[in-house]
């Protein structure tokens, strides 16, 4: 007889291999926390919420720059290579933790929350220029 495959991953959700190469490209921040969000989901949480927490401290100070009207400089071959690596990378262990019972996460949500925290630090910027120019 055999055994059932395991279901201890069931109710978590996970981002696939191309979307998380998809937003690596777009965003290189973005795609690395959706990558550490699947390692913290799949067990490693210590290692997965540290990457995701760089990632996110990464995404906030390039937005803060370019709200002040700073430059921020654009490695886009950088964010391909990471996009084609995490997408080898993740493929397998994405796979894995379907048939370990995890489910696909919805692939835009990453997008709003992105252009939320632009909207929030562009308006930040904005309301404290302001202030500025009035006193």
């Amino acid at each position: 007889m055999g055994t059932k495959p395991s279901r201890d991953l069931e109710g978590r959700c996970f981002y696939s291999s191309n979307v998380i190469a998809v937003y690596c490209v777009l965003n290189l921040p973005v795609g690395t926390f959706l990558y550490a969000l699947n390692i913290a989901r799949r067990g490693n949480r210590l290692a997965g919420y540290g990457v995701a927490a760089i990632s996110l401290g990464s995404l906030l100070g390039m937005l803060w720059v370019r709200a002040w009207g700073g430059q921020v400089t654009n490695f886009l071959v950088i964010s391909i290579l990471a996009g084609i690596a995490l997408l080898k990378a993740e493929d397998r262990p994405y796979r894995l933790a379907l048939s370990r019972g995890g489910a696909t996460a919805r692939w835009w949500p990453p997008a709003l929350w992105a252009c939320g925290a632009s909207l929030c630090v562009w308006a930040a910027a904005f309301l404290s220029a302001s202030l500025t120019i009035e006193s």
